[in-house]
């Protein structure tokens, strides 16, 4: 049995569980927005008005990775690395004075099955481009801010 660790946990508050909440933050294009993509993951932030309030949701589809198995396992990686990256990214917020809401979304192929790709080589290829997304949308963040506070 596993310890509840408070520290390792991704709280549900933390998650976009609504389709429709996903679906404002995918068309979201106002002040306070926030698109990029580096390498294997593309990023949708919109910062909001709910001080220190930060939500993740994730979409890795059928199309790029077809087996459900690896399928789950981007998942698992991409909440792993917003877990980690959720204290800093919180106190950002704070300073800034703005909430975000945040989706990570799988973007390009992935076969772990035959010679493409093991899946060392995958797992790496998602924390690294999962890593790189997040980084550049903290480095935004107060030009996000900026632009919310102006509009």
């Amino acid at each position: 049995m596993t310890q509840d660790r408070p520290g390792y946990r991704f709280p549900k508050s933390a998650r976009i569980l609504n389709s429709d909440d996903f679906g404002a933050l995918l068309r979201s294009d106002g002040p306070g927005a926030i698109r990029l993509g580096r390498d294997a993951v593309s990023l949708c932030a919109q910062a909001h008005r709910k001080t220190g309030r930060v939500r993740f949701g994730f979409t890795v589809g059928k199309r790029n990775v077809p087996l459900s198995v690896d399928r789950a396992l981007v998942k698992r990686i991409l909440r792993e690395e917003s877990r980690q990256t959720l204290p800093a990214l919180r106190k950002d917020c704070e300073r800034f004075g703005i909430g975000l809401d945040v989706s990570l979304r799988f973007r390009v192929p992935l076969r772990t099955t035959g010679a493409r790709v093991t899946l060392g080589q995958a797992r790496e290829l998602v924390r690294r481009s999962t890593r790189l997304c997040l980084s550049a949308m903290r480095r935004r963040l107060e030009g996000a801010a900026r632009a919310l506070d102006g509009a």
